[in-house]
């Protein structure tokens, strides 16, 4: 389930997540891994965090679908840094990006997987990871982060108490999981590909995470668990 570390920063309690190698994702490596498999197939958004806990911890093994841009981002190069190969994907919509990796797959069935879109059938890791983090904290008022497929959000809710406040911070696509009544979805104000400014004393995806960080160090109340996935 990967080591906790908690750290207070202003107003917030913060898991850092960007301590693990490759962020909060990589706690779905170990069930991701199949027999037989020797190449380990995703399509994710130039911006996703998942690519790096993947490019980390297969290394050549991992092959990561990206859109392809004027100018790489840099996130695409330090997956390309961790030793995976990037196939970039030219008219690069999310959903062709998806495709041209299935085809791919398909191609060797027998030796490569696709791994859907932010782990999302690992769920119940999310659950087990914030009960254990609730355990060294204590109880928390609230507990904020952001939304990208809805995976982290929902496993969070399932492991706290329903009195605890969870706050997902959409920054890209609409949500469109599970309802629960203490959760409340905030939509970012800018785009997913524009990077936040705000500048802190860890690693934080600029895209995801320091969007989230922003508006719970403004509008968290009590005592507040910030989770930075990285």
């Amino acid at each position: 389930m990967g080591e906790i570390h908690i750290e207070k920063y202003e107003n917030l309690i913060v898991l850092r997540d960007d301590k693990l190698k490759g962020g909060t994702k990589s706690i779905f490596i170990p069930r991701i891994i199949e027999k037989g498999k020797e190449e380990y197939v995703y399509a994710s958004p130039v911006e996703g965090g998942f690519q790096i806990a993947l490019s980390k911890n297969f290394g050549e093994r991992a092959t990561i679908f990206v859109a392809k841009r004027n100018k790489r981002h840099k996130i695409t190069e330090e997956v390309i840094k961790n030793g995976a190969k990037v196939v970039e994907v030219p008219y690069g919509y999310l959903s062709n990006v998806t495709s041209k990796a299935k085809k791919y797959v398909n191609e060797k069935k027998e030796k490569r997987k696709l791994i859907e879109w932010g782990g999302s059938s690992n769920k119940s890791l999310i659950t087990e990871r914030i009960k254990a983090v609730i355990k060294e904290t204590g109880s928390v008022d609230e507990v904020w982060c952001a939304v990208g497929s809805g995976t982290l959000v929902q496993g969070i809710v399932e492991g706290v108490d329903k009195k605890t406040k969870v706050y997902g911070v959409q920054v890209g696509a609409e949500y469109k999981g599970k309802e629960y009544e203490n959760l409340k979805i905030i939509k970012y104000k800018r785009s997913f590909n524009w990077e936040c400014k705000l500048e802190v004393p860890f690693q934080s995806n600029a895209n995801y995470d320091r969007k989230a960080l922003e508006i719970a160090l403004k509008e968290g109340k009590g005592k507040v668990l910030f989770w930075n996935v990285y």
